[in-house]
């Protein structure tokens, strides 16, 4: 048998592959598969469907070492430990299995390929009959924490156990590409765990009631549970999903939210590659901009790609500074308008991942919205930056305005914006999950080292003395003069 490396054949424009598993009853017999192009489309007049029926996969590649070898068109493939074990669990033991598995179906080696295929990512999922998602090997506790899971979906008391909490830590709900866009696209979703599996709805409802019965212990703050809320959300809503089978592959989309509302969600999760942060949520994004204006290139330096996703977000009057903790805290000069403070922060009605949030405008003026996932906390302020569609939501650090959602759906008062007075700002976009310490830690590192051009450490001290006695003249409901806070 051969040990070269699979040689991949070019891939027309609006194809893809799909993985053909080879049956076999020895579940410890060597993994054979082979490739087979298909359109994405099955013909241009009446797309109705694809060619052939199949299933995608959701997995987490795992490190980087590929341990195990399979049979890939008669040559020996390296693979990851992961997809290894997926692959076993799922080989049927008399029938061929059509699936889609994206290190296998896509020339990883081929940058061009790769980033016409993500661009059809949402299409391809969208597409599958159904969506697996492979959690990876089972431990002790696997079953019973999808015993619980189940009972809970149904209704039946149910305990938060050790094994619960240990599979919603596990990988694949922390990854950008995993756990949103393809579960997004998603028809149909299993979820499996070694050789415990559950339907993805069944699953997430499962997972929301323990989370309001046990007064939200999936907590939005919590860099390792945070995520769960938002993807459970998304595997709910997969019933209720139409289907848009018209569409061309490059112009495909979910339509889930904006993208400054995805980025507030997911910009934290990992990723392999950083750029995947943002291109994994095109085909989410249901503004129709952003597809043209964005098409991933992997070969676009991320600070450049950054300077990008912040005009495209934010408008473009604001302009990307520098990026501080190497490249995980973008920092953007804007000018806007403090125009409103968050007074409360609630939950809403019981088994709702949705939360009230009650904001006060200048003039004494409230508004209330809803809103899911998103860390928003009571006291932080409503800005609108000049050029944007949207107000902003962001919290004063010692040094910084921490830019919280990029982009809240809530129409600020004319009023509200006359009784403002235009501030320069300096806003911290924190693309991983660096603490605040942290974040002011990179600040004065930076300001020292000259890596924030235009500004000194008491240019900012005046901005941010600025932007409290804003929130003051909100808090206090009457004007304040401000040259007596802001020293001029």
């Amino acid at each position: 048998m051969s040990l070269r490396r699979y040689r991949y054949q070019p891939l027309e424009e609006c194809w893809f592959r799909i993985l053909h598993l080879e049956p076999h009853r020895d579940r410890d017999a060597p993994i054979q598969c082979k490739l087979v192009t298909h359109p994405l489309l099955l013909d241009a007049q009446d797309a109705t469907a694809p060619a052939t029926p199949y299933e995608a996969l959701s997995y987490t590649w795992g490190p980087s070492l590929e341990n195990k070898r399979i049979e890939l068109g008669g040559v020996q493939t390296p693979v990851t430990d992961n997809l290894h074990a997926a692959l076993v669990h799922l080989r049927d033991p008399s029938t061929v299995r059509t699936m889609w598995v994206d290190a296998l179906c896509i020339n990883q080696n081929d940058l061009d390929e790769r980033q016409r295929q993500v661009q059809a990512m949402a299409l391809i999922y969208n597409n599958a009959s159904r969506v697996i998602v492979w959690l990876g090997e089972a431990d002790e506790w696997t079953e019973k924490a999808f015993g619980e899971i189940h009972r809970s979906a149904n209704g039946k008391p149910a305990s938060i156990i050790f094994g619960v909490v240990s599979l919603l830590r596990r990988e694949w709900f922390r990854r950008v590409w995993a756990s949103n866009h393809e579960i997004a696209a998603a028809q149909s979703i299993l979820v499996k765990c070694g050789g415990s599996e559950m339907e993805g709805y069944t699953f997430a409802t499962g997972l929301s009631i323990m989370n309001s019965n046990f007064a939200g212990w999936l907590d939005y703050e919590d860099k390792d549970y945070g995520p769960v809320c938002s993807t459970a959300d998304l595997m709910r809503r997969t019933i209720f999903r139409p289907i848009d089978p018209v569409s061309k592959p490059s112009e495909f989309s979910l339509s889930v939210r904006p993208l400054g509302e995805l980025l507030d969600l997911y910009r934290k999760r990992e990723a392999t590659q950083r750029h995947d942060k943002v291109y994994a949520l095109l085909g989410m994004s249901s503004d129709a901009s952003t597809s043209k204006t964005l098409l991933p290139d992997y070969k676009t330096p991320w600070a450049d790609l950054l300077a990008k996703v912040a005009q495209t977000v934010l408008g473009d009057h604001v302009r990307l500074i520098t990026t501080l903790s190497r490249g995980e805290v973008a920092v953007i000069r804007a000018k806007g308008r403090v125009a409103g403070r968050v007074t409360s922060v609630e939950d809403c009605a019981e088994g709702n991942d949705e939360r009230a949030i009650r904001i006060k405008f200048r003039g004494s003026t409230s508004h209330t919205m809803c809103d899911r996932g998103r860390p928003i906390k009571r006291g932080d302020l409503i800005c609108m930056l000049e050029g944007a569609a949207k107000p902003i939501i962001v919290r004063t650090g010692r040094y910084c305005l921490l830019l919280v959602a990029s982009s809240v759906n809530v129409q600020v008062p004319e009023a509200a914006l006359s009784a403002s007075t235009p501030r320069d700002l300096l806003l911290w976009w924190d693309w991983g999950n660096t603490w605040t310490t942290h974040i002011s830690f990179w600040f004065i590192y930076g300001v020292e080292k000259g890596r924030v051009p235009g500004y000194k450490q008491d240019d900012i001290a005046r901005m941010m003395r600025c932007v409290e006695a804003d929130e003051v003249c909100i808090r206090c409901r009457s004007p304040l003069l401000l040259s007596s806070i802001c020293g001029y």
